[in-house]
């Protein structure tokens, strides 16, 4: 198995012979709407030509339509006819965009020798919840292979915890920027009175997960491409040698690096 970081929570992997596009996210570099007035989005330029990432690609994994996963670049330039997965509440509009092998996983599926089970994420708490939408995450299995678990756009909780304890994934990816939006600027103009506190997992969370399962490898990403993160790389760096985690137990790829199993 391969996993390389292409930008933010998009990834291609290496898995049972084939090459895996994860929440393709292909905005040029402060193209978007800022999330919170402090930059343009995404922060940063891909790491590689959009030809280069798509080359080989034979599925494309889409976690949710939030277009920090699944952009109009990317609908742009992926193949219509290219196998897509989704969670069920996203098919229809993926089918809109003209892709034409989409299919939507309610439990599991066995693709070309690859076993994906999707699981429950939670993309935040308490009243901001509610604006965040549905999204799923997945686990892959395939003989000689290692379980990979992609958290997808979740905090630390209980279905995350159960999907663990369910699945005993030997390597988890988690999207760990500590993404928050904050109640001045208001982005989606619902009268927020306070902060939506995290919406997906900050260094506190992920070292929770980690307490919970620490005979997983966990590689973290979603981290230096948008602007309401709260979590940096070096920050996370330091935060888990205060508390004494090994370097090689939480993985922090820069954007591009390839990470083999």
């Amino acid at each position: 198995m391969e996993v390389q970081l292409i930008r933010n929570a998009t990834l291609k992997v290496q898995y049972a012979g084939k090459n895996i596009l994860v929440d393709p996210y292909f905005a040029a570099k402060e193209s978007l709407r800022s999330l919170t007035g402090k930059s343009k989005n995404p922060t940063v330029d891909l790491p590689f030509s959009i030809d280069e990432i798509l080359a080989s690609v034979d599925l494309v994994l889409i976690t949710h339509l939030h277009p920090d996963h699944f952009d109009d670049e990317a609908k742009k330039h992926l193949d219509k006819n290219i196998e897509i997965v989704c969670q069920p509440e996203d098919i229809e509009q993926i089918k809109a965009s003209g892709f034409t092998k989409v299919t939507a996983i309610e439990n599991s599926i066995l693709w070309q020798g690859i076993e994906i089970n999707r699981t429950p994420a939670q993309h935040g708490e308490g009243f901001f919840l509610p604006f965040m939408g549905k999204v799923s995450g997945y686990i892959l299995k395939a003989k000689e292979e290692k379980s990979l678990y992609i958290i997808g756009d979740s905090i630390w909780y209980k279905g995350v915890a159960e999907s663990i304890d369910e699945f005993h994934p030997e390597i988890i990816i988690a999207n760990a920027g500590g993404n928050e939006f904050k109640k001045e600027y208001d982005l989606f103009q619902v009268g927020m009175t306070e902060d939506s506190g995290a919406i997906v997992m900050n260094e506190e969370q992920l070292f929770k997960m980690y307490e919970f399962s620490p005979e997983s490898q966990i590689i973290t990403v979603h981290i230096g491409a948008l602007d309401h993160d709260t979590v940096t790389r070096n920050g996370l760096r330091s935060f888990l040698e205060s508390k004494g985690i090994a370097s090689d137990k939480i993985l922090i790829p820069e954007d591009g690096e390839k990470l083999s199993f």
